[in-house]
This record gives structure tokens, sequence and C-alpha cells, in this order.
């Protein structure tokens, strides 16, 4: 489809936000799902009046932009639910949802907002903390091979605050922990097999946290090799990338220790 009208990005994200914060219940994961060539019109009187007339008199700024989201985000992270966190089956299902709702060439990336935590899925929990869960909760293994045969990437801002902390810790000591205990490092390990980037951050800064994730997908590499032996159909291929050598002679002021290469960890091999 053509049209003569301009792409003012920062208007755009404000309406959809608001849009989705209406449109959707307030206890919804919220994902923006952007088809673009990744260009903008500036936002000025002259590019309003000739590429802009179908657009609002007025247009909200980057910032207002950005502060809608992030908004949004922290409204989330202050409501409350009695139903517990089975990241697994969530994983699940946001990977086949990205999956349906997604171009098949896109490259698809699932931004998550948690403080890191995560019930154990077993027949206590899902009788007191579950019930609005599926009667079957896909296993961490299932959303793996899922997660990694839909070549989907997943990213974390991750707000642990001292509460959580606490209620971790508190978790483990009861004699309860076993059923109902809260466990840590699943999202983070669902990033570093897919490559994403995983920011910790904290209310007042989830604005400047949610502008520096997104920079840091904006700026990754796709890469592409010619596997040198043959491997049946369904096969995991483990990768890893790493700097080469004359990379840090090029940059005399770059230590190994502070270079991260963030890629995928592997494959599944499809059919010839």
């Amino acid at each position: 489809m053509k049209s003569g009208e301009g792409t003012f990005i920062h208007e755009d994200m404000y309406e959809a936000v608001e849009q989705a914060m209406k449109s959707t219940p307030a206890e919804s994961r919220r994902v923006l799902v952007w088809l673009t060539d990744g260009t903008a019109n500036l936002e000025n009187s002259f590019t309003q009046k000739t590429i802009g007339q179908g657009a609002p008199t007025y247009l909200h700024s980057k910032k207002e932009a950005m502060n809608t989201p992030a908004a949004a985000i922290a409204k989330a992270s202050d409501m409350k639910s009695g139903e517990g966190t089975f990241i697994h089956e969530d994983m699940y299902e946001a990977v086949e949802q990205a999956m349906k709702s997604t171009p098949a060439e896109s490259r698809r990336v699932l931004v998550w907002l948690t403080d890191g935590t995560a019930n154990l899925e077993n027949s206590f929990t899902q009788k007191t903390i579950g019930q609005g869960a599926p009667a079957h909760l896909h296993s961490k293994q299932e959303a793996m091979n899922t997660l990694l045969q839909s070549g989907v990437a997943v990213a974390a801002l991750i707000d642990r605050s001292p509460a959580t902390d606490a209620f971790v810790a508190a978790s483990y000591a009861t004699p309860l922990a076993l059923m109902f205990a809260a466990r840590v490092g699943d999202i983070s390990h669902y990033a570093d097999m897919t490559g994403g980037p995983v920011l910790n951050t904290s209310k007042k800064e989830v604005a400047a946290r949610l502008a520096e994730l997104l920079d840091q997908l904006r700026a990754r590499y796709t890469l592409s090799y010619v596997p040198s032996g043959a491997k049946p159909a369904g096969t995991f291929c483990k990768t890893e990338v790493t700097l080469a050598a004359n990379g840090y002679k090029e940059h005399a002021g770059l230590r190994k220790s502070e270079a991260a290469v963030r890629t995928r960890r592997g494959y599944y091999r499809g059919g010839e």
C-alpha cells in the first residue's frame, strides 16, 4: 500500500501505546509489533503541512512517547495478582503468539519486564496460585525447544527490589519451600540462549533503561554461515561466536574482560 503521508514515529508510538492500554485487559502482557523500514520523518511545521495532513495538529515528542510506555510499565509493575508466575508456560505461549502474529521473515524479539522470579510448577502451586493457568504446563525443555526452533530472541528488564529478594530467601526457609518457593534466573537463561540483552532497572530508571535496551536490540547484526558437516534434520547444533585476535589489536583500549558477544547458543537443523 502506498501513502503520501509521512511517518511521525513518536506520535505513532504514543497513540499505539494509548490504544493498547485501552483495548486490552489490565492483566495482559502487552507487546507492540512494528513492521517498518526503520525510517521516520522529522516533525516540524513544513512536514506537517506537506506530508502530515492526516496527522494530529499536535505531535507528541520523543520524550512524551517514551514516557508513555514507561508509565504503562510502571503501572503494570504496581499491579497485584494472586496468580503465580509459571515462566516456562509463559515463554511457550509468548513464542507461539509471536510466531502467529508477525511475518515469517521478521526478527522477532520478546521484551520482558520482570522481577526475575518464578514459581515452581507442581500440583500444589497450580491449585493455589495457578487456577487461571492451563491444566498442562509446558516444561522448561518444551519451552526452550520451541524458543530455539522459532528464532525468537528474548530480552529483559529486571526490577529486583529488596522485598523480592527477601521473599525469595524466606520461601526457601519454610517447610513449604519445595512446593511454593520462588526461584530466580530463568528469564536470564532464556535470554542467554537466544543472545538477547538483560538489563537491571528500577521504577525510576525504567524509561532510560528501556531506551538503552532498545538501542542494544537495534545494534544487532545478522551473521550466516554454511555448516562444514551434514547432520540429520532436527539435530541441535551449538554455535559460538568470539572476537578475532586482531579485533583487540585494532581497538587497543578494548580488554577481553570488557568484551561480550551475545549470540544464539545454537539452532535446530532443518530439512534439506
